[in-house]
């Protein structure tokens, strides 16, 4: 949806917050019912983001980027267990 320049609407969970983190990206809710799911929308629609900043935003999020943040975590994860005896 970002890649296309369409921002989106995202429950508070962890993980999602740090892919929306950035009002061109979309809205949070912190309190997803359907009210408040219809009020965000609207608020959103009826000022929405440029679209290409929208774009822009979601391009940090490329194959390239994302693989090598896995790869560094998984480097983190990896370091801290062997300090712990548990990676042999």
């Amino acid at each position: 949806s970002m890649a296309c320049g369409t921002p989106v609407l995202v429950s508070d969970l962890t993980g999602i917050t740090d892919i929306v983190g950035a009002p061109e990206a979309g809205r949070i809710l912190a309190e997803v019912t359907p009210s408040r799911l219809a009020a965000t929308a609207r608020d959103l629609l009826a000022a929405p983001p440029p679209r290409a900043q929208t774009r822009r935003y979601a391009e940090q999020f490329d194959w390239e980027s994302t693989t090598k943040g896995q790869i560094a975590l998984f480097h983190r994860i990896l370091r801290r267990h062997s300090r712990c005896g548990i990676v042999r």
